[in-house]
């Protein structure tokens, strides 16, 4: 199974219920940038979990989150933040760190910005 771990200027943002027809997968069109962008709106392809490979790299998609597993620390004293998340294709675990775990609550149409693939 993939872990999907977010690297340092990603993005997550709760999108409520329903994805606006302009970010649809069906349409080719995607995401903004999310926080910390310069403000632009920047057109990202969504990927699909069962597309998803070890090594990518800048991934954008939408997912629900599924469940909330127990908050794990790291040497350094950061505190992980796991997540069963599903879109239409297929369930993966999501790790994210700090404050960007604090956002998510289990039911939440979440859009991911800039993460990245990789086999835990």
């Amino acid at each position: 199974q993939h872990s999907l771990q977010l690297s340092s200027p990603c993005a997550v943002e709760s999108v409520g219920f329903d994805l606006p027809a302009s970010m649809d997968r069906s349409s080719g069109a995607g995401v903004g940038a999310g926080a910390g962008s310069t403000g632009k709106t920047e057109h990202r392809k969504l990927v699909h979990i069962r597309d998803l490979r070890p090594g990518m790299q800048n991934v954008h998609a939408k997912f629900v989150v599924l469940e909330k597993h127990q908050v794990t620390s790291t040497r350094g004293g950061n505190a992980v933040h796991e997540f069963t998340v599903a879109d239409e294709t297929g369930a993966i675990t999501l790790s994210l760190w700090n404050e960007k775990g604090d956002a998510l609550s289990l039911g939440d149409i979440v859009l991911l910005s800039g993460g990245s693939s990789k086999i835990f």
